[in-house]
């Protein structure tokens, strides 16, 4: 089995190939480029920038159910509805402050259970998905993710 720098170390990983480019080349071919694929084996930009990331959280390569729905309701379902609620913020549609309630309750509500499940495996079993370095817990894991637990707390100043 190849070593990998993810948590935890004994995660499996099959097909694991690490990323073969630094970081900052990394983030400076990103620009516009993006590559689909299976992505623990692959070494396209997109592929290496998941890499990147799920040095802070390997459950999205290691295929934990639980990141795997959450992310696919966050794709196929917020995602969407948060494009419908840009909308009526443009256009002031009077569906505007419902929608919002709606896609921020969503938002919070799928950011504390990412932290929460991954906290809970963490202080239930001792297994830790994230290095401790940093750059990974800090920059990548909590920093990243702040967002969507920060934005949809502030107050949201809409025209009338």
């Amino acid at each position: 089995m190849a070593s990998h720098p993810y948590y935890p170390l004994d995660a499996v990983l099959p097909d694991y190939q690490p990323s073969t480019v630094s970081l900052p080349v990394i983030l400076a071919l990103f620009g516009g480029n993006t590559a689909a694929g299976r992505l623990v084996g692959e070494h396209t930009l997109f592929a290496m920038l998941w890499k990147e990331y799920a040095l802070s959280d390997s459950r999205y390569l290691t295929g934990d159910v639980f990141t795997l729905c959450i992310e696919h309701i966050t794709v196929f379902l917020w995602g969407p509805l948060s494009l419908l609620t840009t909308i009526a913020i443009i256009r002031r549609s009077p569906t505007r402050h419902f929608l919002q309630v709606i896609v921020c309750t969503a938002h919070l509500y799928g950011v504390m259970l990412y932290y929460a499940t991954n906290w809970a495996d963490h202080r239930l079993t001792g297994v830790s998905y994230s290095r401790p370095e940093f750059l990974y817990y800090w920059v990548y894991y909590v920093g990243f993710n702040a967002p969507w637990f920060c934005v949809p707390l502030g107050k949201t100043k809409t025209p009338l």
